[in-house]
């Protein structure tokens, strides 16, 4: 007579956590590794937005090197404007927009009240549609 084998029953375990002290192990080993991959995208994150600010450093650099001789060329197309606009002018022209220059900085608050007023009427009449 031959004997029948019944099969095989689980108990409902996966057969890697087959006790129960490997179940905590391996959500500690889940959780190190997700620390892991998160320190690893740190690391990524950090390396390229240095990477980006060495870049922007060594641009401003070459930025700086190259202004001081486009402003000197834009200072002196400026002086040569002055120099052409005295020449052009009348002296007495001259004289009344240096007192006038020198009246708005001896009282700079009483003239810009003035322009703040004149600005305010323009802008009602602009308003009332009689510009």
């Amino acid at each position: 007579m031959t004997r029948r084998r019944s099969p095989k029953i689980s108990s409902g375990r996966d057969s890697s956590l087959a006790t129960p002290v490997e179940a905590p192990a391996a959500k500690v080993d889940v959780d190190a590794q997700a620390g892991s991959k998160a320190a690893e995208m740190k690391t990524r994150v950090a390396g390229a937005a240095g990477t980006a600010a060495d870049r922007i450093t060594a641009k401003a650099a070459d930025l700086r090197q190259q202004l001081p001789g486009k402003t000197s060329g834009l200072t002196k197309a400026v002086a040569a404007g002055r120099a052409k606009a005295r020449q052009i002018t009348p002296a007495s022209a001259q004289q009344a927009a240096a007192r006038g220059a020198r009246t708005v900085r001896e009282r700079p608050g009483e003239y810009a009240a003035a322009a703040i007023v004149l600005l305010l009427i323009g802008w009602w009449l602009g308003r009332m549609g009689l510009r």
